[in-house]
């Protein structure tokens, strides 16, 4: 049985929702940095930084999200009753459903992460 988002998403939404929420203002603010960038206004860079730092916090959630479903795991691959095919097979598809945070939040931050970098690297500072 093959693992998907949806199963991953129903399991555990918590911090699919967290990650999602958090870099849903930073995609924007990213966009306003480039503008900002391109009209070459001083706050550019500060705004750059907001919508980076609010997209890293997104993927550390996600991050979170990772750590907590492989200890779930952990802890039903651990309880009795289970013979050792039935384990790995339990561990192999928890890790791979818990790896869908990470790409999730990935998938939602890396926009914010390059349009706000690109604004932070472009945005002259003054002497």
């Amino acid at each position: 049985m093959d693992v998907s988002l949806i199963d991953a998403v129903k399991h555990n939404p918590l911090f699919f929702l967290l990650a999602l929420m958090l870099s849903a203002p930073a995609f924007p603010v990213s966009l306003v940095s480039l503008v900002m960038m391109m009209r070459k206004a001083p706050i550019a860079r500060l705004i750059g930084l907001v919508a980076v730092g609010g997209a890293l916090v997104a993927l550390l959630v996600s991050v979170a999200g990772w750590l907590y479903g492989r200890q779930l795991i952990e802890l039903a691959a651990a309880s009795p009753g289970l013979n050792e095919a039935e384990k790995t097979q339990l561990l192999q598809m928890g890790y791979e459903e818990a790896l869908y945070n990470i790409w999730f939040g990935l998938v939602v931050t890396l926009p914010s992460i390059v349009l706000g970098g690109i604004a932070i690297l472009g945005s002259k500072s003054k002497p």
